[in-house]
């Protein structure tokens, strides 16, 4: 049995491996790409407060998605066209809104 392996180094944290072997006069080869050490989604947010979110205000428009790491609070129908995220729960004027039949805010953040 006889084989080689390869590595490509694509960018700097993504590398495709190839890796064949010959057995029976037949080859086989696998491929995979691995990206090392990726880059956290923590911070792929429009909005991210490491605290209590709050959005105060009918003239505030998100495009993209929401995060807290605590309560997040709307209030007075601010516009939200993306997800939303909160560690502990989503408010309307310090009430915790447990469906989104009648979200807090405008915009498709609630469309789920």
């Amino acid at each position: 049995m006889g084989g080689n392996r390869a590595t490509v180094h694509v960018a700097t944290n993504c590398y495709v491996i190839t890796a064949s072997a010959c057995y029976n006069q037949k080859v086989r080869t696998l491929q995979s790409q691995i990206i090392v050490r990726p880059v956290s989604l923590v911070f792929d947010y429009e909005y991210f407060l490491n605290n209590w979110g709050w959005w105060w205000g009918s003239s505030i428009t998100g495009n993209g998605g929401q995060r807290a790491n605590w309560d997040f609070d709307f209030r007075d129908g601010p516009t939200v066209n993306g997800s939303i995220y909160a560690a502990d729960q989503v408010e309307d004027d310090e009430i915790p809104v447990q469906t989104y039949a009648n979200p807090p805010f405008r915009g498709h953040g609630g469309s789920r």
